[in-house]
């Protein structure tokens, strides 16, 4: 039927008009008269020669005719051949075709004629039947497309082929889905000193919610890295509030369990019950990851093409830019390195430029501007925030480590002493701690994230005197405390378990008295024993009258 709507109308017409003249015939038989008649008869209600309505049904030559054949199918089988040439395929053998097919389906792209040639050279020696090239290349053109793209072209071209998933966000709302990636700015900038110095090109982190396209928060960073996206992310966090779901990039900077320990990825593979868990894990952010090398799968991908050209070709960092690929540098790179405050404020200035442009054209834009769009969705939502003690645990580097049986946890070469009351020893906990300032005591959490304790810093210098009597107070109040606890515990009444009570034994409802299956008496001893007791009974009578009297 396919084939039979690319035909022509006056052909489709006719294959109607044959397949109704074959129905009468149909009607004819199912009604019970022989074939034979139903030809004829159904020839002269149409205005068929009953011949012509004969090879219709039972077919001639090389037309097997609709008798048998399914109903839906009868136009395309009666369609005539006008304008159909009927073609004649040449031979030719099964494995110079395969061979053919090897050589042509390559990445490498030859051309037909090179492919032919080289089969040629062995189809002799092979005994092997090859048509003209003409033929072959009819035989190739008529190959899929899809099989011959996907192996001369690649499968990004294979891909192309199919139209893009449109994916709906009108049913989201503000900061209900974000997403983060990072971009590596076309600026050469004098990195400060707590950064090394030096001059180099810097990375964009940045945070956008997904319904409104509006870029949230964003962090400049030398390189990209977990503490980075961790400080854009609770930028986000301390401006808007929490998220909900997160879609993000499959680098190792947003996959490092300090920001998404907890959640599978592709390199974490199973998740251990004893991993730490991450920043978004903790807040009770759900983790989506996009898929590997399909930019269009995270929407802030096209605001970075935006603000690319908009940071790196403003006016201000003239003589910084380096280009965006190795054959498109300016005539005047390397000329000058643009100071880090200033990259700073030209990438501040351009995303408040990009949230507030209007005419967008989104599907929830509707040519307002992004920051109109988060604000009206952003008005109708209640949200999560945390207070600043929260954000200040979070802004803490963390390492799972196991703490060892004197209670103590080694981070960074450092040791900390946790409370042997916390009954931590020997169990993996998480030490959140200022990576500048290894001094200071450290938060020490559990694996969900529940703080536990802030354990201090067991080591200090040789002669500091000062630190080891603190710590021998320390002791002697902890002892002396355990020490006064037991002291009243011993003022205690010692209790013990009374013994059973003896009266209170269980009693049966009613007793059965033992009856002995020893052998039977027989009456003579029966009557000696009655008169025995007739006699005991008035001797024990005559005793207790004299003892009366």
């Amino acid at each position: 039927m396919e084939q039979l709507a690319a035909r022509p109308a006056r052909v489709r017409d006719e294959a109607m008009r044959r397949a109704r003249a074959c129905l009468a015939v149909k009607r004819s038989i199912d009604a019970g008269m022989p074939a034979r008649h139903a030809v004829q008869q159904a020839a002269a209600e149409v205005g068929v020669p009953a011949g012509t309505l004969a090879r219709w049904w039972w077919g001639h030559g090389a037309f097997a005719g609709v008798q048998g054949a399914p109903v839906a199918a009868w136009p395309a089988l009666l369609a005539p051949r006008w304008g159909v040439q009927a073609q004649r395929e040449a031979e030719i053998s099964g494995q110079a075709w395969d061979a053919i097919l090897r050589g042509y389906l390559r990445p490498e792209k030859p051309s037909l004629h090179k492919v032919v040639r080289d089969v040629q050279a062995h189809a002799a020696s092979r005994g092997w039947t090859l048509p003209s090239y003409a033929s072959i290349a009819r035989r190739v053109a008529r190959l899929d497309s899809r099989l011959v793209v996907l192996a001369r072209e690649g499968r990004q071209a294979f891909e192309a082929m199919y139209s893009p998933l449109q994916r709906s966000v009108a049913h989201l709302s503000a900061l209900e889905w974000v997403n983060a990636d990072g971009h590596r700015l076309d600026v050469f900038v004098r990195l400060p000193e707590r950064f090394g110095g030096g001059v180099g090109r810097v990375h964009l982190v940045a945070w956008q919610d997904i319904h409104s396209r509006k870029i949230l928060s964003w962090r400049l960073t030398p390189t990209l890295n977990a503490y980075s996206a961790l400080l854009a992310f609770l930028d986000m966090v301390a401006r808007y509030g929490v998220p909900d779901h997160a879609l993000m990039d499959n680098g190792r900077e947003f996959g490092a369990k300090l920001l998404t320990g907890g959640a599978p990825w592709r390199y974490r593979f199973k998740v251990q019950a004893d991993e730490m868990l991450g920043a978004l894990p903790l807040l009770g952010v759900e983790v989506h990851w996009a898929t590997p090398f399909h930019g269009q799968a995270k929407p802030i991908e096209r605001a970075f093409r935006d603000l690319a050209e908009e940071i790196a070709k403003d006016a201000r960092l003239a003589g910084a830019y380096t280009g965006n690929r190795p054959d498109a540098k300016p005539e005047n790179y390397g000329s000058k390195a643009a100071d880090w405050a200033l990259v700073e404020q030209v990438c501040a200035e351009a995303i408040a430029r990009h949230n507030a442009r209007e005419g967008r054209r989104t599907e929830t834009a509707k040519g307002r501007s992004f920051d109109a769009v988060f604000a009206e969705s952003y008005g109708r939502r209640v949200v999560t925030k945390l207070a600043p003690s929260q954000q200040a645990m979070l802004l803490m580097a963390a390492e799972p480590v196991k703490v060892r049986p004197d209670n103590r946890v080694v981070v960074c070469g450092n040791a900390y002493a946790c409370e042997p009351g916390w009954g931590v020893a020997g169990q993996k906990v998480v030490v959140r701690f200022d990576p500048d300032d290894l001094k200071r005591p450290v938060a020490v959490c559990a694996i969900d994230g529940q703080l536990i304790g802030w354990a201090e810093p067991s080591v200090a210098p040789f002669d500091d005197q000062m630190a080891a009597q603190a710590v021998k107070r320390y002791r002697a109040a902890a002892r002396r405390a355990s020490r006064e606890r037991l002291r009243y515990l011993e003022q205690v009444e010692m209790l013990t378990a009374p013994a059973p009570d003896a009266a209170g034994a269980v009693e049966p409802a009613a007793v059965r008295m033992f009856q002995s299956a020893g052998p039977a008496r027989d009456a003579q001893e029966e009557a000696r024993l009655d008169e025995l007791v007739a006699r005991t009974d008035a001797l024990i009578l005559e005793m207790a009258q004299r003892m009366a009297g």
